[in-house]
């Protein structure tokens, strides 16, 4: 039979994994607007927390966010039908290339995204899924 700290100890074992602290942010886009195959612009909700990051590589580091190469502030900050959108500006990215990214706060970090850039020669095929919100003119929930 266990004792009252051995099984405190192998609840906690089992409860602790799925604590994680997180960033505070969501509602992440990505937005092509000049030249999809070198820039790109992340714009995120952030909800609470201060002092964000965009983190950001071409290599996949998953959570660590100190291996990321590149880090980012907001280069502007929103506030439209209760969001509180950051964007940040990227150029100067590589064609047809995969990129990881998070966003680390005060509050913690978020989980890591990705987006490909366009390819820049005319004879790599490629597809645009797009979609949308089709609740037309309706107030922002």
């Amino acid at each position: 039979m266990l004792s009252k700290k051995n099984k405190l100890f192998y609840l906690l074992l089992f409860l602790l994994p799925g604590f994680r602290v997180t960033a505070e942010s969501g509602r992440f886009r990505v937005v092509w607007q000049t030249d999809p195959a070198t820039a790109v612009t992340i714009v995120w909700d952030q909800l609470s927390g201060s002092d964000p990051v965009l983190c950001l590589d071409i290599n996949d580091y998953g959570s660590d966010a100190s291996q990321y190469a590149v880090k980012r502030e907001p280069d502007r900050v929103t506030e439209a039908k209760g969001m509180n959108n950051h964007y940040v500006y990227l150029t100067g990215l590589l064609p047809n290339t995969d990129y990881y990214f998070l966003v680390k706060d005060s509050e913690g970090q978020s989980r890591r995204f990705y987006f490909t850039t366009a390819p820049n020669t005319p004879d790599q095929r490629l597809s645009i899924i797009a979609g949308g919100d089709s609740r037309n003119h309706r107030d922002a929930r």
